[in-house]
């Protein structure tokens, strides 16, 4: 897993300061808000590599992924990694269409 989205989200979790200015910089967007991928590659993305911290959409999903089976499954959460409480980008917005990762293995 790409260590920056952890990293990014350790921050931003622990950061009232940075969720504001994110949440201006998401406010000043002037596309679709609905697109949530569009939202992050076009917002998220850049807000964080100007933090320094480099990912791709393919990275976040994965983290949320991970993040989402760790708490609904009781599979055991990297301790470095934000707890149940985290923010999701991408699946708090609808974005669960690929049910083949909810799948038991």
């Amino acid at each position: 897993m790409n260590d920056d989205v952890i990293r990014f989200m350790n921050l931003f979790e622990s950061s009232p300061e940075l969720q504001t200015e994110y949440a201006e910089a998401e406010a000043n967007y002037p596309g679709s808000l609905e697109i949530r991928e569009t939202v992050v590659e076009e917002v998220l993305i850049p807000f964080a590599d100007n933090l320094g911290f480099h990912f791709s959409l393919t990275d976040l999903r994965k983290y949320e992924t991970r993040q989402y089976l760790c708490s609904h499954r009781d599979i055991e959460q990297d301790p470095d990694e934000p707890d149940d409480d985290s923010h999701y980008w991408l699946l708090e917005h609808g974005w669960t269409n690929d049910e083949s990762v909810f799948r038991d293995s």
